[in-house]
């Protein structure tokens, strides 16, 4: 969603292009002690996951979940790699992506979401969580239907079309879910824009997991989205892209 929300952004002329960086957009939010590095980092390099802080994906969700304040607590991280050379899947920098895009629009992200997605889409979130600040988190925490999700799986499956009209430029939907970065265990395969990339029934397609095992699946050349929503995630469940490659996918030749 954050993704397709700075698609969105670029598109109504709130974001000149992916070379805009933190210190340029949201420099109070750096915390005071952090890399002076920090404030240099893209948009780009969020969206790809390849930012060069240090992040570990098994530990640090329990750790920004526990934060006081989880902006300074990603923020704060040490760099350890140079943007855009090392992958690590980052939840908080997909939080702050979102800050980026409320800071561009000039409104909360809950509500630039509401007027230039959801609404167009017909998406009516049940919930979608806060951090402590009171601001929705950008990387987790949003709860919509299946249909829903196959909604925003169709828009990219249509170029950023919906109805007739454009709500994402065509570029940055191709760029999206081209590979842009190597992905790591999180997903297994390489990584585009807030999306997973693979080729593994021999078609290029791309997809964005959640945590529990929620996918949105999308095979242009079949024509194909594919939802999937678990009920109950007190469990990690990751089986159901398996199931979709070797048995929905078949099925749509």
């Amino acid at each position: 969603v954050v993704g397709a929300l700075v698609g969105r952004a670029r598109h109504d002329g709130l974001l000149p292009d992916l070379s805009t960086t933190i210190g340029d957009l949201i420099p109070e939010r750096i915390p005071p002690g952090a890399d002076p590095a920090v404030a240099e980092i893209t948009l780009w390099s969020l969206l790809t996951m390849t930012s060069g802080l240090q992040w570990d994906w098994q530990t640090d969700y329990q750790r920004i979940e526990a934060a006081e304040d989880p902006v300074a607590y990603v923020l704060g991280q040490p760099i350890a790699a140079p943007q855009g050379t090392f992958y690590a899947y980052n939840s908080g920098g997909s939080h702050i992506i979102g800050l980026m895009v409320a800071a561009a629009a000039g409104m909360p992200l809950e509500d630039y979401a509401r007027e230039a997605l959801f609404e167009p889409l017909g998406i009516v979130p049940a919930t979608w969580r806060r951090y402590p600040q009171g601001e929705v988190i950008g990387g987790y925490g949003l709860q919509i239907t299946p249909q829903e999700m196959a909604r925003l799986g169709y828009l990219y499956l249509r170029g950023g079309e919906w109805n007739g009209e454009r709500l994402i430029a065509t570029d940055y939907i191709a760029q999206s879910t081209t590979v842009q970065a190597s992905g790591d265990p999180t997903g297994g395969t390489p990584y585009g824009y807030q999306w997973w990339i693979t080729d593994a029934t021999g078609y290029q397609a791309f997809y964005a997991l959640g945590y529990g095992g929620q996918y949105i699946y999308v095979v242009p050349a079949l024509d194909l989205v594919v939802a999937v929503a678990v009920g109950d995630i007190a469990v990690p469940l990751y089986a159901p892209r398996p199931i979709i490659e070797s048995t929905i996918v078949p099925l749509a030749y």
